[in-house]
């Protein structure tokens, strides 16, 4: 049995499993009460989609030791249950916000993890989290010789993602168009000059690739779950807006208060060397899908 905890979240809702559990099933804070869960269950594979997940325009709304602990105590809790309880192996999501600051406008691979250096301060609970829990694993690794790993996630977008201005890049700019088309508004403004440049990854390739990466017990070391795909947040908007059949005019103003972000840009050459070519969903594709299967923009 596969069982994703944090199953009503964006990743979760998309993976498929045996069993989703929400937080409001099983609280990952309580250690008793994720073992006496697991122990009903007794799931041979565990994904955790949970935790406390800060945007670029979201971070503000939490305190960086909150997000800090309370992650480190879900995932401690969590592998700590599974340890005892000897499920086989666990998948947890790690994110590029791991990366050092000082590696944005490079080409960043899974050595730089190992790199140190300062993490984003904007994000520094969130970024130190997912750091520290890739130690976890390492940890129960050594000691335990189990399948306990960490995938490391960039810029995932796709359906069933919370939509609104302050979401992900992909989701916020989704809510801001469709919202002009809502209001019939001709334009919409966002901040910036539009020409920061991510990897993008369409959420519903991450089945495959998980399932390729909890398969092979081999595969110890954290590793970057991306595509090659990058594109800069113009080409992304105007993607979005043809998905969207928005006629107006798309926006990017330098001048509103903001704070610029540089290129990070990731390499997935240890993912392909690892499980073989995997075909991913290209951006113009995955946008269309976004639009086409999400109905809460009354896409059709």
């Amino acid at each position: 049995m596969k069982l994703i905890f944090g199953g009503n979240g964006f990743i979760g809702r998309n993976l498929d499993a045996d069993l989703k559990v929400s937080r409001e099933q099983v609280n990952l804070l309580e250690f008793q009460s994720v073992r006496d869960f697991l122990k009903i269950y007794n799931p041979s594979t565990i994904i955790n989609c949970g935790g406390i997940h800060t945007a670029f325009t979201s971070a503000r709304k939490y305190a960086h030791s909150e997000v800090l602990f309370k992650n480190l105590q879900m995932d401690m809790n969590l592998l700590e249950a599974a340890k005892d309880l000897s499920i086989p192996n666990v998948l947890l999501l790690s994110s590029t916000a791991a990366f050092s600051s000082s590696l944005h406008g490079h080409v960043m691979t899974e050595e730089n993890l190992n790199s140190g250096g300062e993490v984003d301060t904007r994000f520094f609970g969130y970024a130190q989290s997912k750091r520290i829990q890739m130690e976890f694993c390492k940890a129960m690794q050594f000691d335990y010789g189990l399948n306990y790993k960490t995938a490391v996630l960039g810029n995932i977008y796709g359906p069933n993602n919370h939509l609104e201005k302050s979401s992900t890049a992909i989701a916020s700019i989704f809510y801001q168009i469709n919202k002009a088309i809502e209001n019939r508004l001709e334009k919409v403004d966002f901040f910036g000059n539009g020409l920061m440049k991510r990897n993008w990854t369409y959420v519903g390739d991450l089945n495959y690739i998980f399932d390729r990466l909890i398969a092979d017990e081999s595969i110890l070391d954290s590793i970057i779950v991306s595509s090659m795909e990058i594109c800069d947040l113009r080409t992304i908007s105007e993607l979005i807006a043809k998905a969207l059949d928005f006629k107006g005019v798309i926006n990017f103003d330098d001048l509103i208060p903001h704070n610029p972000q540089e290129d990070k840009i990731v390499s997935n050459s240890r993912l392909i060397e690892l499980i073989g070519d995997v075909q991913f969903t290209q951006i113009a594709e995955g946008i269309n899908e976004t639009a086409r299967l999400d109905l809460r923009l009354g896409i059709n």
